[in-house]
């Protein structure tokens, strides 16, 4: 699956296993970077999904005001 097409909780788990392979002592350093590189992708796509969320709530919130 391309790293655009997952949601918040795909892209934390992608991460979290990027956390691990980096975190392991044993990590070789090719397999090192390349964990890296993708952690990178899958927590700009985390901030990516968490910054939608928060225009769709701020868009929810105006909307709320101009009810009242």
């Amino acid at each position: 699956m391309k790293i655009a097409e997952m949601n918040f909780e795909q892209s934390m788990a992608a991460l979290e296993q990027s956390k691990k392979i980096i975190d392991n002592p044993d990590t070789e350093l090719e397999a090192l970077l390349e964990a890296y590189e993708n952690g990178a992708k899958y927590y700009q796509r985390c901030q990516q999904i968490l910054q939608e969320a928060e225009q769709k709530l701020n868009k929810v919130t105006e909307a709320l005001k101009g009810d009242n």
